[in-house]
């Protein structure tokens, strides 16, 4: 407020303070007397403790930890070991830093809003993006919309967290592409380069008429949508013969009733410790996680004999079901299945995977499908571990051969539908036409390569060059066409519409788990965005763009000089 503007509405306040006692003035005096050292101590902040306090705040936002570390924990250990080390006057110094709460806070509202303008210059200059989005559910029940994005820039191509929005109401269609719209606008992206959306199956994402995808449509005339192959592959799995359906559901009931009461719990434990298993617990199964049902069951089984001996005292009824070898032995069959489909599942996950390499780790998995079956046919289980070992283990504890022809119909009837369900969620594409952006100097992929006249002779003249070849051979896909772009530019076009979209959604799966650590039942009240934003993204906020004196910050001593001075002759 200008001092004029000051003057005046003291004035009209004139009325309403000259009933006010004396000790009202004082104390109104000596607390804008405060308040100004405050700000001129803060205007005259070191530049060091200045730039130590972003390097800080980076530190706990990179890590997920609470704010208020810093002036709780941060400060007093490093105080206490510059005084042990160095000396207690140099230990005086780290005091000047500023890291309180409310400045950690600052500072990383600060650096994610430099984060997002360089993420913004970088997209605008880049050739295509892609986007992978999904929601979900923090511990205080609010819907987060998380979304990523890979675009080339420079000579790579990269991929970043493009925003973290709370849901305000539901999560529908209509809610998710007004949060959607919102987000980006500041991005000022041109839609014309956005080439492939990527999400789950979910009908709030999916709906032909009123899902995120149909809405997107008309702001995104040439992307493609992309589901995301981890959960087509979790669903391919879900299908099984009933025989294998049951074993596993009592292997869940089996499993909760240890995990769910902690008094079983310890007993159990303590059982393992005296017989020396390698093992101490159970794991928990969830449908959630696409990894828990192989290594429930791996540990399940691999704990087989203690859960006999616990089940005999504990729950007799349990025990029916590890003194029979016939269920033994399809448990042994799901535990290596599933852990087939894990060594899967985890191939597909991670950066920087692209659709050629997704297709061909499903196809690849779909023709070993096929081969084990025809062993199995001719009761040969040698690709599946434990159900092997446990057939051999029970040949030699008896002296005799198990009958093994049932359980060789069962697994083929199972192998045989899985081979069905993953060729139904994921149809096996032929990538021969684009296998030419992963192989270009291969004489084979060449002549399939599915392009234009001129783009093909470009093609032909790059694998002839030996030079290409050898830059092609020390750098990674990317940098190699976005490298060729000056020289080739149709066909690096053409490479990077092909390299760009998302396989899955690892990325949003894996900012998940972030948000879980970051916004815990003790800070349920947080707003995620600024703290999830500076955790994920690989850009470097420019610390050095608030190390500059702030000149506006000086003359506002004089403003309350000024109002010192007028409230103390005026009315004291």
């Amino acid at each position: 407020m200008k001092p004029s503007k000051m003057k005046r509405h003291l004035e009209t306040k004139h009325f309403a303070l000259k009933d006010k006692p004396v000790e009202f003035f004082q104390r109104k005096l000596f607390s804008l007397r405060s308040q100004q050292v405050n700000i001129t101590d803060l205007a005259n902040v070191d530049k060091n403790a200045l730039k130590a306090s972003y390097e800080v705040a980076l530190k706990i936002a990179k890590k997920g930890k609470p704010h208020t570390i810093a002036e709780e924990l941060i400060l007093p250990a490093a105080i206490d070991m510059v005084s042990n080390i160095i000396s207690p006057q140099d230990a005086e110094k780290l005091k000047k830093i500023p890291l309180s709460n409310d400045t950690i806070s600052r500072r990383i509202c600060d650096m994610a809003e430099d984060v997002q303008n360089q993420l913004k210059k970088q997209i605008k200059d880049s050739t295509f993006f892609a986007i992978q989005l999904d929601e979900s559910t923090d511990v205080a029940n609010c819907a987060q919309f998380l979304c990523f994005i890979r675009y080339d820039y420079g000579d790579a191509i990269h991929e970043n967290i493009l925003f973290c929005k709370p849901l305000p109401n539901n999560t529908t269609g209509e809610s998710l592409y007004k949060v959607f719209v919102q987000a980006t606008e500041p991005f000022e992206f041109d839609w014309e380069k956005c080439v492939s959306i990527c999400s789950d199956g979910a009908m709030a994402l999916t709906g032909k008429k009123s899902g995120l995808i149909a809405r997107l449509k008309s702001l995104t005339p040439n992307a493609s949508w992309v589901h995301c192959f981890l959960h087509r592959q979790a669903l391919a799995a879900k299908k099984m013969p009933d025989e294998l359906r049951q074993v596993l559901n009592e292997t869940v009931k089996i499993v909760n009733y240890i995990k769910s009461r902690p008094l079983q719990s310890r007993m159990f434990n303590i059982l393992c410790e005296k017989v020396g298993a390698l093992h101490k617990h159970l794991l928990f199964h969830t449908e959630v996680r696409w990894l828990s049902r192989g290594n429930v069951l791996s540990r399940l089984f691999g704990l087989k004999s203690e859960m006999l001996l616990f089940s005999v005292d504990s729950k007799p009824e349990l025990s029916t079901f590890f003194s029979d070898e016939k269920w033994l032995v399809k448990l042994a069959y799901l535990a290596d299945i599933f852990s087939h489909l894990n060594i899967l599942n985890l191939s597909l996950q991670g950066p920087d995977k692209n659709m050629i390499y997704a297709q061909d780790r499903v196809n690849a998995f779909v023709k070993k499908l096929s081969v084990w079956n025809a062993r199995v046919k001719k009761e040969d289980f040698e690709n599946f571990t434990l159900t092997q070992e446990f057939i051999g283990f029970l040949s030699t504890s008896y002296c005799t051969s198990p009958d093994t022809s049932s359980l060789s119909l069962l697994v083929s009837s199972h192998l045989e539908g899985l081979i069905e369900q993953l060729t139904d969620y994921i149809p096996n594409k032929d990538t021969s036409g684009v296998l030419w952006v992963v192989n270009p100097f291969s004489d084979q992929v060449v002549t399939k390569a599915e392009l234009t006249a001129r783009q093909h002779d470009q093609l032909i003249e790059i694998s002839s060059d030996q030079s290409a070849k050898l830059t092609f051979n020390s750098a990674c896909i990317d940098k190699f066409w976005i490298g060729i772009e000056n020289e080739y530019p149709e066909l690096s076009t053409k490479a990077l519409q092909t390299l760009m979209p998302f396989s899955t959604s690892y990325n949003c799966e894996q900012g998940f788990s972030k948000m879980v650590n970051i916004k815990t039942k003790s800070r349920n009240r947080l707003t995620l965005e600024n703290d999830i934003l500076l955790c994920i993204t690989k850009l470097i906020p420019d610390i050095k763009k608030w190390l500059i004196p702030n000149k506006l910050m000086f003359p506002i001593k004089y403003y309350y000089t000024f109002f010192n001075l007028y409230v103390y002759y005026k009315f004291v």
